[in-house]
């Protein structure tokens, strides 16, 4: 809605600097430079408006991602929660467990430099990568992911604990695809064969992505925001929230449904 407004702000300042023009031409040359001044402040004020207003645009929507889940209007935390840190370290004491490193941390400008809502971040983009649509993640989905972002990885027995606590535990792969917006803002337990692994560094964040094989011969591919050591054939437990999935077409197994699970931890 406001950029068809801005729009329609720009068309009617230059409807505005076409008349001006048109009607200064049949008077005095001081009217005419006076009009053509006039005109010429009137489209650059409109322009400095509109280019501002697409900035703040643009800002809002990385906000979604940037503002901490915990923080007030002001980006301050309450006492006691996540996100008081100590310099550049990161260190963080509160309800959603202790992380280290550039996760939760604010640098020396106060600006927020959590590595885990860039995690999320290029899910995003992964998951509409990964079946083809435009839409990635849920509205709701991405806040219940951010919420929880500090059990994504899971790499303390705490928070490990915490997850296994909340988990379904899946046996067919076709009960969480037929109805995945159940599952959607929870955990799922599974496990399979590891069939293959993708180790990506290219965008400066340690992920992994495995593909693997459940006992129903459903495939799962867990998109897991850390490294762990993993080789073909290895049986593998894992616990994630699914974000969506799709049907492959195989020569030898006819159609088979895959998912695609944000790995919160995985284990041998």
């Amino acid at each position: 809605m406001l950029t068809i407004v801005l729009l329609l702000a720009l068309l009617v300042s230059f409807i505005s600097i076409i008349m001006t023009v048109g009607n200064a031409l049949n008077k005095t040359a001081l009217a005419k430079f006076w009009a053509l001044i006039a005109t010429a402040s009137v489209f650059t004020t409109t322009f400095i408006f509109i280019v501002d207003s697409f900035d703040l645009l643009e800002l809002r929507d990385v906000n979604k991602f940037a503002t901490p889940v915990n923080a007030n209007s002001e980006g301050v935390y309450p006492p006691g929660e996540s996100g008081q840190s100590n310099g550049n370290s990161g260190q963080s004491n509160g309800d959603s467990g202790q992380f280290n490193g550039n996760d939760g941390a604010r640098n020396g400008n106060g600006e927020l430099s959590d590595s885990r809502v860039a995690r999320i971040m290029l899910l995003d983009l992964f998951a509409k990568r990964y079946s083809g649509e435009l839409e990635g993640l849920t509205a709701e989905q991405r806040d219940w992911l951010m919420q929880n972002r500090t059990l994504f990885p899971a790499s303390t027995s705490d928070t490990q604990a915490q997850v296994r606590n909340q988990a379904q535990e899946v046996r067919n792969l076709d009960q969480v695809y037929r109805s995945i917006d159940r599952y959607r803002q929870g955990f799922i337990k599974g496990t399979g064969v590891v069939l293959d692994k993708t180790v990506d560094g290219t965008t400066g964040i340690q992920e992994m992505q495995v593909n693997v094989v459940g006992p129903d011969g459903g495939v799962y591919l867990l998109y897991y925001p850390a490294v762990v050591d993993l080789n073909t054939g290895d049986w593998v437990q894992f616990y994630g929230t699914p974000i969506t999935g799709k049907s492959l077409r195989s020569e030898f197994f006819g159609t088979v449904n895959s998912l695609l699970v944000y790995a919160s931890y995985i284990h041998r």
